[in-house]
């Protein structure tokens, strides 16, 4: 059974399987997940928020896939699928992030990405306080703890990982990629946090760490992370991780987000520099979003292809650091969460929108960077315009 790697939007694949034998099950209501491992012979292993959502392993030398098949023909069962590891997008094309200071003021992080908030049109809130709590979630590496400002935004947090603290985004010495180079993840979370929290100064969050230091996490952990989102009540989610596989539990985890509950997702399409789809963001209910430079150019580790819905900028980004300090990097995982921003201020001025509406509103307000991309005509969506994104849907309905 193939794994796959969580990449920080932008990294390239490069792993064997890590959880043989793990199977993702979704149970309908009030079914007994232990009768279900009696009944198959399997081991169980954990749980996600909710009650729905269990992991189980087909222990010995089976064959996991003829588990699953039995399994998908059982009525309590709604789906089974692998357990797959996925890897952090930064690892493939956009570098590292480098520390630039000390935090200050708000002002401060305003002109440091002025730019940045010129070039997307950057709207500020309209009135000093929110209208309404609009609720973001972040699945990603978790929340620095030496941020208590954002901390104080932040309504649930989760680690589905080590599953012992808050969800803290610090380094801790993983190297679980085995490439000699640990905790190459931490920041990750934080930075991205930090640019919803700029881009939407009203929004509140829901942290949920479902990636390691390294920037490894595996199928499981985001399902826990977006089951636990969508019990506390998230308006939108943010997912700067993927893989360029295909991983089936997120398809059906996507149906469950957007589908069922009616939650839009916004997931970064990858640092690899290829014509190529990245997953989850390649999912149709998705809003895929990849990344262009300060001349509005496709950034050269950004993925492109028809999947792909928006752009925004993807490099230099400046924002909030697991050591409490500010740093830059890029990766098409800090161009998803201006996007986000974007979904979280429209919904506090005008009231929450469909997903249907969210993804065809990004086809429609934003600006037309084709000329400067030939190559990728059609490719890479318009590039965000927040301004016109906010008010389009805000006063639009469904």
């Amino acid at each position: 059974m193939k794994r796959l790697l969580l990449v920080w939007i932008g990294l390239a694949l490069s792993w064997s399987a890590l959880a043989y034998g793990e199977l993702i099950v979704r149970l309908r209501p009030g079914v007994d997940p232990q009768q279900i491992a009696q009944d198959y012979d399997v081991i169980y292993r954990d749980g996600a928020p909710g009650g729905l959502f269990f992991l189980y392993e087909v222990p010995g030398k089976r064959d996991p896939h003829v588990t699953q098949q039995q399994m998908q023909l059982d009525q309590r069962i709604v789906w089974a699928e692998d357990n797959l590891t996925v890897e952090m997008p930064e690892h493939s094309g956009a570098g590292k992030a480098n520390v630039i200071g000390a935090i200050g003021n708000d002002n401060e992080f305003y002109e440091m990405n002025r730019n940045l908030l010129n070039q997307i049109r950057w709207l500020p809130p309209l009135t000093p306080f929110p209208t309404r709590e609009i609720r973001v979630a972040i699945l990603d590496t978790g929340l620095s703890p030496h941020l208590p400002q954002l901390w104080a935004r932040v309504r649930a947090s989760y680690n589905a990982v080590e599953g012992d603290d808050p969800g803290y985004d610090l380094p801790r010495n993983q190297d679980t990629s085995g490439n000699g180079d640990p905790d190459e993840g931490a920041g990750h979370g934080t930075m991205v946090t930090g640019v919803v929290a700029q881009l939407a100064p009203h929004s509140k969050f829901i942290v949920a760490r479902v990636a390691d230091s390294d920037g490894i996490g595996t199928a499981w952990t985001l399902v826990k992370g977006l089951a636990f989102a969508v019990q506390t009540g998230a308006n939108v989610i943010n997912i700067s991780l993927g893989s360029l596989q295909r991983i089936p539990a997120m398809s059906e985890m996507v149906d469950y987000v957007s589908v069922e509950h009616s939650i839009s997702i916004v997931a970064a399409a990858g640092n690899n520099g290829l014509r190529a789809r990245f997953f989850p963001a390649g999912i149709s209910d998705c809003i895929s979003v990849t990344g262009v430079d300060e001349n509005d150019i496709k950034a050269p580790f950004a993925n492109w292809d028809s999947s792909v819905d928006h752009c925004a900028p993807a490099t230099g980004i400046r924002s909030y650091y697991w050591n409490g300090k500010w740093a830059v990097w890029s990766g098409t995982s800090f161009a998803a969460p201006m996007c986000t921003a974007a979904v979280a201020a429209a919904f506090e001025v005008g009231g929450t929108r469909s997903p249907e509406t969210i993804r065809a509103a990004f086809d429609i307000y934003g600006d037309n960077v084709d000329g400067r991309n030939p190559e990728y005509d059609g490719e890479i969506g318009l590039r965000l315009n927040f301004t016109r994104f906010v008010i389009g849907v805000a006063s639009s309905l469904g």
